[in-house]
This record gives C-alpha cells, sequence and structure tokens, in this order.
C-alpha cells in the first residue's frame, strides 16, 4: 500500500498535461470560411449576369425583328392570293419546310440581329405543336427548344408557349419573346396578308403541315 499515493500522484500529472495539450485538431486558416461565401456569392452575380445580358440581347434583337419586318417572297404570296370556293370557303396548308424557307429568306434579305440570341431557329410541326429548336450560346451554350400551340382567336392567328427548355436554366423571358417575335414576323405577317374579306376561323397541325382555313366575310 505504501506505493499506492506516489502512482495515483503520477497519473494525475498525466492526465494535467493531456488536458492542458487539448485535442489535436487542425486550425482553420483565418478568412477561409469568407473566401469559400464570397466565391460562392459571386459564382451566383455571375449567373445573374449572364441571364440579365440574353435577356436585353432578345429584347433589343425583337425590336429589331417588329421594326424591320419581313421579306417573305413566295411563302407570303401563298396567303396574299388565297382563293375561296363556291361556298365562299377557303383552306390552304403550308409544310414546315416551306416556314424555314422564309425564315431563311427573310434572314437574307432583312439581315438576322448581331446581337440576337437566335441565329439559326428551325421549325418542326409536330404533334398539334410548332416546335422551335436553335443552338444557342448565350447566356449559356445548349439547345433551345421552345413548343408553341396555335389558335384562332376572334379571327387572329396566335402562338401560346407551352413549354420551354435551354439546358439546366430557366428560359429568360426576352428569348422567348424573341422566338415569338420570329413567327410573328414571318407566319403571322403572312396570314397577315389573307384578303380582308375573309376571316380566319380555325388552324390546325400535323406532322410536318399546318392547315389553316376560314370562309368569306
Amino acid at each position: 500500500m505504501k506505493n499506492v499515493k506516489p502512482l495515483l500522484f503520477f497519473i494525475g500529472i498525466l492526465v494535467f498535461a493531456a488536458l492542458a495539450c487539448g485535442p489535436n485538431i487542425p486550425d482553420v486558416p483565418e478568412g477561409a470560411v469568407e473566401t469559400v461565401q464570397s466565391a460562392g456569392e459571386q459564382a451566383g452575380i455571375a449567373a445573374q449576369t449572364a441571364v440579365a445580358l440574353a435577356t436585353q440581347e432578345g429584347a433589343a434583337a425583337l425590336e429589331t425583328i417588329e421594326a424591320t419586318g419581313a421579306d417573305l417572297g413566295a411563302f407570303g404570296d401563298k396567303f396574299k392570293n388565297i382563293q375561296t370556293d363556291a361556298n365562299g370557303n377557303f383552306s390552304t396548308t403550308i409544310t414546315d419546310a416551306e416556314l424555314n424557307e422564309a425564315i431563311q429568306h427573310s434572314q437574307e434579305t432583312s439581315g438576322t440581329p448581331e446581337n440576337s440570341v437566335l441565329q439559326d431557329p428551325v421549325i418542326a410541326f409536330t404533334g398539334g405543336n410548332i416546335v422551335l429548336t436553335d443552338n444557342v450560346t448565350s447566356p449559356i451554350a445548349a439547345q433551345l427548344t421552345v413548343v408553341f400551340q396555335p389558335s384562332v382567336v376572334n379571327g387572329v392567328l396566335q402562338f401560346e408557349v407551352i413549354s420551354a427548355t435551354l439546358g439546366s436554366i430557366q428560359v429568360p423571358a426576352a428569348v422567348l419573346s424573341t422566338a415569338e417575335g420570329i413567327l410573328n414576323a414571318t407566319l403571322g405577317q403572312a396570314i397577315n396578308t389573307i384578303p380582308s374579306d375573309l376571316t380566319l376561323q380555325s388552324v390546325v397541325v400535323g406532322e410536318g403541315t399546318m392547315t389553316i382555313s376560314g370562309t368569306k366575310n
């Protein structure tokens, strides 16, 4: 029993030394947390800036499209020269190939705005809808796909966006407006050349074709 107290005293010294040294936790460099937070904030700001620039570019391109109009060539003449049958009704069918040719002709004659995010749009008539696709580089490099559903309201052809995709981001509103502006400046403008004594009543989209019908006032 004589050696118990010295042994306890020695153990106590070891425990005290361990507590004084503390757990072996590496130090975090001062400012490291702030640096990570700052990097995240900068990335978010960069993404917002890219979308904002695309929105500005899309708005400017839309204004140019609406201001200059489009030279549609034979495509426009097809609607301008519509004739009615013996009952005063009319119907005409166009193909998506004809519309794409009209868009290309319009771009060649009127020019595509340099700041337009849509440089080479392609239209497809399918599934009862009008599908516009284009490979864009702003705000990100990805394929843009916009699906429109056409309808006739009070004799006017309208296009409703039912879906739109652009990579992993939300499609900026101005980009959608530019896509719709392309349709309005080509297909919409052509249909507006239908003689004023005729009224558009319906539109039907098939596979590769679109048929509009109406009657004489």
